[in-house]
């Protein structure tokens, strides 16, 4: 059977798709998802509403202002030991809200 030009194999497609931008941004945000689980201990997941990465900004909503005003100062902290898991200079700024 003969192979046409436009066929690509199942990696060729897979490793193209998970280069595109959205499927980078999709990728990383499971990535840091993961990372904040381990990384930040059950008190801290338990009091995230919501964690967004996109373009090198990771935006994080607490349902606790006391924790947030607390992760407010932790900023370079939360880059750093997220980065050292996810890649280096993955994230590059925390916007607390």
């Amino acid at each position: 059977m003969k192979r046409y030009s436009n066929e690509e194999s199942l990696g060729d497609v897979i490793k193209r798709l998970s280069n595109s931008p959205k499927w980078k941004n999709n990728i990383m945000q499971y990535r840091i998802l993961a990372e904040w689980d381990k990384l930040m201990g059950q008190a801290v997941v338990s009091r995230t509403k919501s964690i967004y990465y996109k373009d090198g900004k990771l935006y994080i909503t607490f349902n606790s202002a006391s924790l947030k005003q607390e992760m407010f100062y932790s900023k370079d902290l939360i880059i750093t030991k997220l980065n050292e898991q996810v890649g280096e200079g993955v994230i590059e700024e925390v916007i607390i809200k």
